[in-house]
Parts: structure tokens; C-alpha cells; sequence
């Protein structure tokens, strides 16, 4: 009997097949006074120019350290606006990110290390000492530099900003597959065992960019502020980034969930869209700080990554007054959404997306690394 292979519509963007990254970069420059990112943290804030811009210096100082296309490039961090220079930085270098959770224990990180082999790693005060404790035993991580601009008695870390200062020209790495260049490396959830490198390749991150033009997935309008509360180092956190950065719409970054911050952030930029996972679906439906809001602004809220409660969807229905509630069904092997619903209940997505494309996992570390792995 011959399987049943259901496929979703054809892909009518009308986006050129081309580098992904090209395409972000000419986004950059057609939207370079619109603000990108605004770090609820720092306060800090970037046109879509500064940030292009910040990131071909850091990609230049990346180069001139002697890192070149196909090197691993680990980002150990929270969500930041200095994340997404990183984040472009590779992409511009086709160096493929290996995105790692700040929070990792010394035995997570050094199994994402044996199985990425960085040669440069990214981090945090948060991060910096169980990534100094763990690099140190491998020979493949030749520099470590500090988004924080830290120092550190008995190990070299370069600062962050030291490496974006000098404005300079960049030529972006053209010489790609167009399909099977990996983009990024992300981590499985671990259901089975130890996280597994899932390899995001050129032709899923196009995806990620057709999926910005279709309003039954992630379409923002240029200028529109989105909230980037869930980490970026996630499947569905990255979708948002590209989303945004392509979109020329504004990120408002968020390091970590702080309840009345969330709320007067909404509030504040006046959010049309919420993209959101189940368990702030439940905060936003039970939460007596709701009500101390002004919310009204909020037409959709996107949900994924696992069941929505019934009681909870109508509750959120009706508190905000939504318009859509779209509730995605996918993986981090599929580039984030297989099928969506506009779903006024529980249950998953209904309507396949368009252009969806399968990743190849990589092998992992069976086992803790033996000291000073080459």
C-alpha cells in the first residue's frame, strides 16, 4: 500500500531563490531607519542599519580572528540585543551558529561542545563560568569572547566591544549551497536522552522568510513592534527574528519573563500580535494583573511548543478580544510550524504551511568527552 504523503500549498511569496542571508541584508538596507530591536533590559535600541552594520564589523573581526565558512560559532547566551549581531555575524560569515541555553549545567555544555566543536564561543556573565570551566578542556575552541566584556584572571576572553567598533566595508560569504548550507545549529528538546544538533540549513531559513509574507503563519508589518519574550536560541525564537528582521518590524527583546514588565511592554508599544507558548497563554487567562492593563491593542496570539488547554483558549479569547488565536503544530526539525489553525479550542493546527522542508539531525555525544578532545 503506497504511504500518504500530505504536502502544503506551493510556495507563491514571490521571494527570490537566492542566499536567505542576501535576503535579510538587502531587508537591512531597505528598512534602515526603522528600529529593529529595542533590549527591554539595557534600554538600548537599533535602526536596521546600525544593527546590519554592527554586524559586519563583528563578522570582520571574526575574519581577521581567522574564522572562515563552515567554522562553528557557539552563542552561550540570553536573549540580547548583542545575540542578534551575533546571530547575523555568523549568518554573514556562513559560519553556522550552535545556539546554547545561558543555563546549561558543565556536563550539558561539554556534551553541545563535542557535538558542534565551536571554534569560537559567545558568552554571559550568566554563562561565562561554565563555559571557561568547560572550554578549557578542549583544544577545538581557540577564543572566547564575552558579550558582557568581562575579564578573567586566568583565561584570555576578548571583549564584545572591542570587536564591533572599527565601521568597516564586508563582503557577505557567497560561495553556499543554497539548500544544504547549515545556518544554525539548534537543540533538539532531549525527550530521549541528551539534546541532538538539529542542522538548520539555507533552504529552511528561506522558509522562515516565505513564512513572513503569509499571514496564516508569521506576517508582521514594517514598523510593528513584536515581542521577542520566548529564547531566541529556540526554534520558534528564531523564527520571530527572522521574521522581524526581514519584515523591517521592530523586536522588543526581552532577557527573561517579568510579569509587569511584559505587560507595560505590550501596553506601552501598543502590540497587535502576541507570540507565545502555552504556559503564558495560561498567565495572560488567570492573572489578576490583566486587568491592570490597557491590552486592547491585541488583535493575534500565536501559540507552540505544546498542548493549549481548552479553558485557557477561551478564556484568552475573550479577556483580549483576539481576532485569531493561531496554534502552530511543529519541531525544531521542520523549521518551527508543520500545520496551523485559527482555533477558537484546543487541539493542533490544521492548515499545512507552504514550503516546509525536513532537517538532518546531527550525531551526538553518546557519552561526556574525554579532556582535551580534539
Amino acid at each position: 500500500m503506497e504511504p500518504k504523503v500530505l504536502e502544503g500549498p506551493p510556495d507563491e511569496s514571490g521571494i527570490p531563490r537566492e542566499s536567505p542571508v542576501k535576503l535579510l541584508l538587502e531587508a537591512c538596507n531597505t528598512y534602515p531607519d526603522n528600529t529593529a530591536l529595542i533590549d527591554i533590559k539595557s534600554g538600548a535600541s537599533l535602526t536596521h542599519g546600525q544593527l546590519c552594520q554592527l554586524a559586519k564589523n563583528l563578522a570582520a573581526s571574526l575574519r581577521h580572528l581567522g574564522i572562515k565558512k563552515d567554522d562553528i560559532v557557539g552563542v552561550v547566551s540570553e536573549n540580547s540585543h548583542k545575540f542578534v549581531v551575533a546571530y547575523l555575524a555568523g549568518l554573514f560569515l556562513a559560519s553556522p551558529l550552535h545556539l546554547i541555553s545561558p543555563g546549561y549545567t558543565e556536563y550539558e555544555l561539554r556534551n553541545m561542545f563535542a557535538l558542534s566543536k565551536p571554534t569560537v564561543v559567545f558568552c554571559t556573565d550568566k554563562s561565562q563560568k561554565n563555559v571557561l570551566k568547560v572550554v578549557n578542556e578542549f583544544t577545538f575552541v581557540k577564543t572566547v569572547i564575552s558579550f558582557d566584556d568581562a575579564v578573567d584572571q586566568e583565561n584570555e576572553i576578548l571583549q564584545y566591544s572591542d570587536l564591533i567598533k572599527n565601521s568597516v566595508s564586508f563582503q557577505v560569504e557567497e560561495d553556499v549551497d543554497l539548500e544544504d548550507q547549515v545556518a544554525l545549529i539548534l537543540n533538539s528538546s532531549g525527550t530521549t536522552g541528551l539534546p541532538k544538533g538539529v542542522m538548520f540549513t539555507y533552504k529552511m531559513l528561506r522558509t522562515n522568510l516565505v513564512h513572513a509574507r503569509d499571514p496564516d503563519v508569521l506576517y508582521m508589518k514594517q514598523k510593528e513592534v513584536v515581542p521577542a519574550i520566548l529564547p531566541m536560541l529556540h526554534v520558534y525564537g528564531v523564527v520571530i527574528t527572522n521574521a522581524a528582521l526581514f519584515s523591517g518590524a521592530t523586536l522588543a527583546i526581552f532577557d527573561h519573563f517579568e510579569p509587569t514588565i511584559f505587560l507595560e511592554t505590550i501596553q506601552k508599544y501598543k502590540m497587535e500580535q502576541l507570540m507565545l507558548v502555552p504556559t503564558l497563554i495560561n498567565f495572560i487567562a488567570t492573572s489578576p494583573l490583566i486587568d491592570q492593563y490597557d491590552l486592547s491593542s491585541v488583535k493575534q496570539v500565536w501559540t507552540g511548543g505544546s498542548q493549549l488547554l481548552e479553558e485557557d483558549s477561551k478564556t484568552v479569547w475573550s479577556r483580549l478580544s483576539l481576532q485569531k488565536l493561531h496554534v502552530m503544530y511543529g519541531m525544531t526539525e521542520t523549521a518551527l510550524a508543520v500545520h496551523t489553525s485559527d482555533n477558537r479550542k484546543e487541539g493542533c493546527g490544521r492548515k499545512l504551511v507552504a514550503n516546509s522542508q525536513p532537517a538532518r539531525a546531527a550525531k551526538s555525544a553518546s557519552a561526556a568527552p574525554s579532556p582535551k578532545a580534539t
